[in-house]
This record gives C-alpha cells, sequence and structure tokens, in this order.
C-alpha cells in the first residue's frame, strides 16, 4: 500500500530526461543539498551509460573460466538440491 505514494526514482527520472521531474522530489527529499546531489546522480547516470555491456561479453575469453566454474556450480548445487529432496521422499514412506 505505501508503494502508491512513494515518489519514482531519481536517478531513473535523470537517466530518462525527466530532469525537471527529478529535481522537484530531490528538492522534496533533500532540501537545500538538492542541486548538489542532482550532480552527482547526473554525473553517474552519465557514467553508467557509457559503460554498456552485453550478452557477448560473458563470453569472451577472459570470462571462459570464470563462466564454466558457474555452470559447474550451478549445476552440481542442482543435482545436490534434487538428491536430497530424492533421498526426504524414498527414505520415509
Amino acid at each position: 500500500v505505501g508503494m502508491f505514494f512513494m515518489p519514482e526514482s531519481p536517478r531513473w527520472l535523470f537517466s530518462k530526461g525527466r530532469d525537471a521531474e527529478a529535481l522537484a522530489i530531490l528538492r522534496k527529499t533533500e532540501g537545500d543539498a538538492a542541486e548538489a546531489v542532482a550532480g552527482s546522480i547526473v554525473e553517474e547516470v552519465r557514467k553508467d551509460q557509457q559503460n554498456t555491456a552485453g550478452w557477448g561479453d560473458l563470453f569472451r575469453k577472459e570470462w571462459k573460466y570464470p563462466l564454466i566454474i558457474a555452470v559447474i556450480t550451478a549445476l552440481r548445487y542442482s543435482v545436490w538440491q534434487v538428491s536430497a529432496v530424492l533421498f526426504l521422499q524414498l527414505g520415509h514412506p
């Protein structure tokens, strides 16, 4: 219920180009420091927009071994979890 009364995120608003709305919300929440906070948020949003990565980056050579380890770990955990459930189900009629 409380979510209906919460303002939108100023960071999101700045990233969508809705600067006036973001600044109005920051003035309500931050008071006199709104402009300084807005400047730092805008700077962070610009950095984030410049540093974009896609799914293709995951399959580059430098990520080969970490990706293999992550997949094997996830599969082993999955098998272990299924085995535990089957043991409990079959072992206790």
